[in-house]
């Protein structure tokens, strides 16, 4: 009898070590997704099991797997919406880690709360006729083509479309942001404006069209844009919902030139441009 009692605790003290064991190792790995474990046999599941259920996600990339998992772990999301997220660079706070814009990218330079634009960049400019802006503005050459073309198509299906702010420079984007700052504090500022330096309108794509009221949002010219377009090369910048990604508020008025491929998949597959660009330009290098 007291050497039955002696091989129970035996065995007890084997199994309670080898729980403490297992949960130590969990925890050290929590940033396994929930979903992946197996109530019945949890011991099965591997590390290649995990990458592997984020590897059918349509816009993984090899290079984010680490960060993908932390973010999943940390903000209890689905696994589509951390690459989703982490593709966007918003695992990192606003206005840290930034870099450079890439210029050599073209059309599809990215400027936004992660890539600055120099103080000093000018785009290819030419100045937009009256009947397609406020007099004097000016938009890159290739984009005011397009745009032209999309006023043209507006007004022969009864609408009228008109730029009232493309192209600014970085001190123009200065006085504006500081001017914000002055009236709504910093942290307010930073939800609808831009730093000198962050802003789309310095690469000269970017058009404000109409007027920068919210209530542009319930108006004819603005379902015309939302469902069009993109045939002409524009993507509507900031869309609702997405402000999380953005890093702006919704901004009906908005457009960014992009080309008219680009326009199509991002309309047709309802992504932003930072996930565009993260997966199909910066990943294809």
């Amino acid at each position: 009898m007291k050497k039955f009692l002696i091989i129970f605790t035996i065995f007890d003290i084997l199994v309670i070590g080898f729980l403490v064991f297992f949960f130590i190792i969990k925890k050290e790995n929590n940033h396994l997704p929930d979903e992946l474990f197996d109530d019945k046999d949890m011991t099965n599941i591997s590390l290649d099991k995990v990458k592997e259920e984020f590897s059918k996600e349509e816009y993984y990339i090899e290079n984010n797997y680490e960060r993908y998992l932390k973010y999943k772990n940390e903000h209890e999301v689905s696994i589509e919406e951390a690459i989703r997220c982490v593709n966007s660079n918003i695992d990192y706070e606003f206005y840290t880690n930034v870099i450079d814009t890439d210029l050599s990218k073209g059309i599809l330079i990215l400027v936004n709360k992660y890539n600055k634009l120099s103080e000093n960049y000018v785009p290819d400019l030419v100045t937009m006729g009256d009947d397609y802006s406020r007099s004097g503005l000016k938009m890159q050459k290739e984009a005011y083509e397009h745009f032209k073309d999309m006023v043209n198509a507006a007004k022969e299906d009864g609408y009228t479309i008109y730029n009232i702010s493309s192209y600014r420079s970085y001190s123009t984007q200065n006085n504006i942001y500081n001017r914000y700052v002055k009236n709504d504090g910093q942290k307010n500022a930073d939800t609808y404006s831009a730093r000198p330096g962050y802003s789309e309108h310095q690469t000269g794509f970017a058009s404000d069209i109409i007027t920068t009221s919210d209530s542009f949002a319930y108006t004819k010219e603005y379902k015309w844009l939302k469902d069009n377009s993109y045939k002409y090369g524009f993507i509507l910048r900031y869309p609702k919902g997405k402000e999380y990604i953005t890093g702006y508020q919704f901004e009906p008025w908005h457009y960014r030139y992009v080309g008219l491929d680009v326009a199509k998949y991002i309309y047709e597959h309802d992504i932003t441009f930072e996930e565009y660009y993260e997966y199909f330009i910066k990943n294809k290098i």
